[in-house]
């Protein structure tokens, strides 16, 4: 099912790195149709040469185009995350393409913390997209949950293309999150650190900077401010106002990783077609467990319903 490796280091000495073989995170769940095909052997190479792993599920009605959908995977998932909601978007018409980010998955490169390599990859894949696919360019749309959630937001305000986002549990300011009050939320700090280094191919910066919080390393706070900047979306509010990008927030009141409150900042500068729904429930909740057909899928149907109409 998996191997593993363990390799512990003075940093990080309790801490193994496992390489989950194929069938395990990355077994695909597709469900063969008329309605669609399927392509489970894409590679986008990005500009600076990291190839990105992708699935594809075109529609086979036999229209010149369609509208298409971007799924941008979780942290330490993959593209195989969204299979399901994938195949009943393809059935009904849209061009549906899966990507794992950089670092995650079988992508190349490391974990970027959506920065600027997430946000140059994501119009990488736009424009394969495009090029390969019966894709309308005038409607795209993108959506992720979590990590998937703020690189769609973010990348939205540096691709005009992209028409509409559906971004859940997502964050407004990754600083906020990360040291809102000048304080750390360890155990979901821990978590993403951790899991990092087990799913994926962190950056080290990831992890000392993790450190900088964790120690109170007030001297490199401005650093680490810096950092953060290009990886919260408020900091392009106004990229994405201009771009006219229509913006599906869903929060969940109980999520102490992305706190509501900077979303919310973010959401009371919006000035495009906006729509915020608050709901109980942790991180990222709602969605998971509604895309397991384990709860309710009100929020997917949500995101649904803003692409219909945008």
């Amino acid at each position: 099912m998996f191997s593993s490796t363990f390799a512990f280091s003075a940093e990080s000495p309790l801490i193994p790195t496992i390489t989950f073989a194929k069938g395990f995170l990355d077994s695909p769940n597709f469900t063969q149709s008329d309605d669609y095909t399927i392509n489970d052997d894409i590679l986008i190479t990005s500009d600076d040469g990291v190839t990105l792993t992708a699935n594809v599920i075109t529609p086979t009605s036999g229209a010149d185009s369609y509208p298409a959908i971007i799924f941008i995977n979780s942290w330490t998932m993959n593209e195989y995350e969204y299979t399901s909601e994938a195949q009943k978007l393809a059935a009904d018409g849209y061009v549906v393409l899966s990507y794992s980010t950089r670092g995650f998955g079988s992508s190349e490169g490391l974990i970027d913390t959506a920065g600027p390599n997430d946000t140059m990859d994501l119009s990488i894949v736009i424009d394969w997209l495009i090029e390969n696919t019966p894709t309308d360019p005038e409607r795209i749309g993108v959506a992720g949950i979590s990590y998937g959630a703020g690189i769609a937001l973010i990348g939205a305000a540096h691709d005009s293309r992209i028409k509409a986002v559906a971004s859940m549990s997502g964050w407004g300011s990754l600083i906020e999150s990360l040291y809102g009050n000048s304080t750390t939320p360890l155990a979901w700090g821990q978590i993403l650190d951790y899991s990092s280094q087990i799913t994926g191919r962190p950056d080290p910066v990831i992890h000392e900077y993790y450190n900088v919080l964790l120690n109170q390393e007030v001297e490199r706070i401005d650093e680490l401010t810096e950092w953060g900047r290009p990886r919260s979306p408020i900091s392009f509010i106004d990229q994405i106002n201009s771009n006219g990008t229509a913006i599906y927030l869903n929060k969940n009141w109980g999520d102490y990783l992305f706190p509501s409150n900077n979303t919310l900042d973010f959401y009371q500068q919006l000035n495009t077609p906006k729509h915020l729904t608050l709901v109980p429930g942790t991180h990222a909740s709602n969605e998971l467990l509604g895309m397991l057909g384990l709860g309710s899928n009100k929020i997917l149907k949500n995101a649904r319903r803003w692409f219909d109409h945008f």
